[in-house]
């Protein structure tokens, strides 16, 4: 890279975000990441200037007020959890100059129901998250129409790796090599495109270095599906966890929880000629990469 570039990231200390930033940095570029405290992303005001300051070449925001809210109630909490995505998400649009790069995290929760899902499918979210994160997605593109800012939005599908919240399936599973209570878990029929938490930064890092403008969309996936009984299996089998503590269909699925979520990524390959690769059906062992400081081989080494 002949020239230090600027990326401003929000959400730095989130789950993706800290992965992102050590990428961003052993790619060369120069990251701005502040945190909460430094910068309130509802204050429109606070959010120019900070802009200003900054003046990134690359905004990507991965701060989701909307994750507060995970579990929502009431109508009322629902639709604060909505206001608070948006209001984030649209005083960054607005403070960035035309011609920025833009890239707003979205989820495959957008969809909303079952199948393998296309950039063009519609959506029709069900959770509260799914909603909120739609209502962004969609300021995200009308601001990429209106201000002429190189914007895309990335569904990310089923995101895994070290940094996770230690409530999801996979710290769960890798948590019971401390104790030995029998693990309680759904059916597992259901099939889920997991995507290790450093090849979607690897996906970023890709996709701000194109030289021509982004697409709207991109699925950020693996293009391949597998269930979460034989991924649960795998991660057990390499820690030592014996299979007979696993309890499958001893507890009922959400009421949220399809059958199947599986990304399209033919947009992707066709901008990135690459995709992460499905490491639950690779050789190669699990677990290393799920050690603090484990990075995919190939950082830092793309065109």
């Amino acid at each position: 890279m002949t020239q230090e570039r600027v990326v401003f990231v929000t959400g730095g200390t989130g789950f993706i975000g800290a992965r992102l930033i050590r990428h961003l940095s052993a790619a060369g570029y120069r990251v701005a990441a502040p945190t909460r405290a430094m910068l309130d992303l509802e204050d429109d005001a606070a959010v120019a200037h900070f802009i200003a300051g900054v003046a990134p070449h690359v905004v990507i925001n991965l701060a989701s007020p909307a994750m507060a809210y995970i579990r929502a109630q009431t109508p009322e909490e629902a639709a604060e959890a909505t206001r608070r995505e948006l209001r984030a998400t649209t005083a960054l649009c607005n403070a960035v100059q035309p011609g920025t790069r833009f890239v707003q995290a979205g989820s495959m929760a957008e969809y909303g129901y079952s199948g393998r899902h296309a950039e063009n499918a519609p959506c029709h979210p069900v959770s509260v998250y799914g909603r909120a994160k739609l209502a962004a997605s969609m300021g995200v593109l009308e601001a990429r129409a209106a201000r002429n800012i190189d914007a895309t939005v990335l569904r990310i599908f089923g995101a895994y790796g070290p940094g996770e919240n230690p409530k999801r399936l996979v710290p769960q599973i890798l948590d019971a090599r401390h104790h030995d209570r029998p693990i309680t878990l759904s059916d597992g029929h259901q099939l889920r495109d997991f995507v290790h938490v450093d090849d979607i930064c690897e996906t970023i890092v890709r996709l701000i270095a194109l030289p021509t403008p982004l697409k709207p969309l991109y699925n950020v996936g693996t293009g391949h599906a597998v269930s979460v009984r034989a991924a649960v299996e795998r991660i057990a089998r390499e820690a030592g966890i014996a299979a007979t503590r696993l309890h499958f269909d001893a507890m009922p699925r959400s009421v949220v929880d399809e059958e199947c979520l599986e990304a399209d990524i033919a947009t992707l390959l066709e901008a990135l000629n690459w995709s992460p690769p499905q490491r639950f059906l690779a050789t190669a062992p699990l677990l290393p990469s799920f050690a603090p400081d484990a990075f995919p081989p190939s950082i830092g080494t793309f065109a």
